[in-house]
């Protein structure tokens, strides 16, 4: 078998373990879990943060990890010597640049083999199977440089029969030659962010391009919005799977061929906290906070990740018994503050912008907050579009957001380019307000047209 001879002994080993507990019950899977936590709470025993467990009398899973604090970014940021073991540590990942505000943590190798051997499951459950073709949008400048730069990365490129288009280049004439790539090499699957395979699906429609037919969409690394999906289906008349994690967290949540939500990955615990810290309700939307069972060198145990998320009771038709995720809603500092002390979604704007831009004026957005009943709105206009246009357009657009944000006041700027973030990420908000999460953090997105 290709991936035999493709992966370590330590990814066979541990994707034979998540084989195994596909199907296990609730109170086998949470064996595992503990096992983990024990062995990761004996490797990181000295470390400040987890001498704390020494007084818990916590016996299950749940009550050993309700014994800790929150852990916060900030922690990591000001203290990574105190939560990390040197002696474990084979790798420093460094994330979070679109925030603004990078950390670094620590992985071990057993990490890099849960992720990997994870994805493959992932891979699997979307009918796609190691070697056949694939093509992957990607904006991480460690990766992309990598598969360019090293021997490694190519080898491991050409054996995994994978193709990576830049998504720090997302510009139109990019974009249609990526969709000419796509026809070329018949991918068996596609993946991507979000906001890039949106992109990609956006100018596709524009110029009445039929791509290539994907046996499966693989969408991550950004929130898939439900107008984002329905036009990827459409567009490449294939299933679209989401998926979450992060490279600090690694791979937590994967949607499964049900997809009734994102079944939690038996080496994470998740946990969706309200604001007071307690869990909030099924069906409610919090933030989330994840344990990583899998990382030696590092104890990221209940780790606020900066993610909002509704926890699902729904049992998935697949038989698994692994939690679900009903959906993810996207970074704490995506949604925007409205005078009541309510919240708007990037999905609204992504409708009222959009969808509803019959005339197709708009090409880029982003929303930008900078204080609690103000909101700039800066748009990059299609080629060829006149002044009048733009004025008129504007006009109807802040008369479409207004009922949205209540009586906030609305700028609308236009502009030449809206540029990617530095991460090649692309979406909708910004929340620059003190204290609701960090700055510079988010992008843009192409209008949707469906």
């Amino acid at each position: 078998m290709a991936v035999q001879k493709a992966r370590s002994p330590g990814v066979l080993e541990k994707l034979r373990v998540l084989s195994n507990l596909e199907y296990s019950p609730p109170d086998e899977i949470e064996r595992f879990q503990l096992d983990q936590l024990r062995r990761l709470i004996d490797s990181t025993s000295r470390l400040p943060r987890m001498k704390k467990l020494e007084r818990t009398d916590g016996e299950t899973l749940r009550e050993i990890l309700a014994s800790l604090p929150i852990l916060e970014k900030s922690d990591l940021r000001t203290s990574l010597d105190e939560l990390h073991v040197p002696s474990m540590t084979t790798r420093y990942t460094r994330t979070g640049g679109t925030t603004g505000e990078p950390l670094t943590v620590a992985q071990d190798a057993g990490h890099s083999e849960w992720r990997t051997a994870m994805n493959l499951v992932r891979e699997r459950w979307m009918g796609y199977r190691f070697g056949e073709p694939k093509i992957r949008i990607w904006g991480s400048e460690r990766d992309l440089l990598s598969i360019r730069d090293s021997r490694l990365g190519r080898a491991r490129a050409w054996l995994r029969n994978e193709t990576v288009f830049n998504s720090f280049r997302m510009d139109r004439e990019r974009i249609v030659e990526y969709l000419e790539a796509m026809n070329r090499i018949e991918p068996v699957l596609v993946h991507g962010y979000a906001e890039s395979l949106f992109e990609i699906a956006r100018v596709a429609v524009e110029i009445g391009f039929e791509p290539h037919r994907p046996r499966c969409v693989w969408s991550s690394a950004g929130t898939l919005y439900p107008s984002a999906r329905a036009l990827l289906e459409r567009v490449f008349q294939a299933p679209v799977f989401n998926n979450y994690g992060s490279r600090d967290a690694g791979a937590i949540a994967s949607e499964c061929e049900e997809h009734n939500g994102l079944h939690v990955s038996p080496t994470h615990v998740v946990e969706i906290l309200d604001d007071s810290g307690s869990p909030a309700p099924p069906g409610v939307a919090g933030d989330v906070v994840v344990s990583v069972l899998g990382n030696m060198a590092m104890p990221l145990l209940r780790y606020k990740i900066g993610d909002r998320a509704v926890a699902s009771q729904r049992r998935c038709g697949c038989g698994r018994h692994w939690p679900l995720l009903e959906r993810i809603e996207g970074r704490s500092t995506e949604a925007l503050h409205l005078p009541s002390g309510g919240i708007v979604v990037p999905e609204v704007f992504i409708h009222l912008i959009g969808v509803a831009d019959k005339d197709c004026v708009v090409w880029r957005f982003r929303v930008i907050q900078h204080r609690v009943g103000s909101f700039t709105i800066l748009l990059e206009p299609r080629d060829g579009v006149d002044g009048a246009e733009l004025v008129a357009n504007g006009r109807a657009l802040r008369s479409r957001i207004q009922p949205a944000v209540e009586d906030s006041s609305i700028e609308i700027e236009w502009v030449d380019r809206i540029p990617e973030s530095r991460s090649g990420k692309v979406v909708v908000t910004e929340c620059r307000i003190p204290g609701c999460g960090t700055h510079g953090l988010k992008g843009s997105i192409l209008a949707p047209k469906v």
